[in-house]
C-alpha cells in the first residue's frame, strides 16, 4: 500500500455512525460510509449506468443501487445479485486514518 499516494476526504471527527458522505476530491466522486464499526470508501458511480450510489440502502456490508436494485459488496465492490448482464463491478477506497483525517489511497 502505497500511503503516498493518499487524499484527504474527511476529518474523523465529522463521521457520524451509519451515515453515508458524498465528497468530491480531485475530481472523483467519493462515498464515506460508515456503518456499525466498519468504514468503507466507494466511488459514487452504480457499476450499471452510472448513477449516484449516495441515496443508496445500505445493509449486510452491501450497498443497493436506489435506481435499479444492483447490490454491491462494500468491501470488494462485486455485484452481489444478477439483475443486469452489463454491471461492472463499484470501485472501492483503501483508506487509513492520518492526523484526524481519514484519507483515500488512490
Amino acid at each position: 500500500m502505497n500511503i503516498s499516494n493518499s487524499i484527504p476526504l474527511i476529518p474523523l471527527a465529522e463521521l457520524q455512525a451509519n451515515k453515508v458522505v458524498p465528497l468530491e476530491k480531485n475530481e472523483i466522486h467519493f462515498l464515506v460510509i460508515s456503518q456499525n464499526d466498519d468504514i468503507f470508501v466507494i466511488e459514487d458511480r452504480c457499476g450499471h449506468f452510472g448513477v449516484s450510489m449516495k441515496d443508496g440502502k445500505i445493509q449486510d456490508n452491501c450497498i443497493l443501487c436506489p435506481a435499479h436494485g444492483a447490490k454491491f459488496h462494500l468491501e470488494t465492490g462485486e455485484l452481489m445479485n444478477d439483475l443486469f448482464e452489463n454491471c461492472d463491478p463499484i470501485n472501492v477506497f483503501l483508506w487509513h486514518k492520518n492526523k484526524g483525517w481519514l484519507e483515500v489511497i488512490v
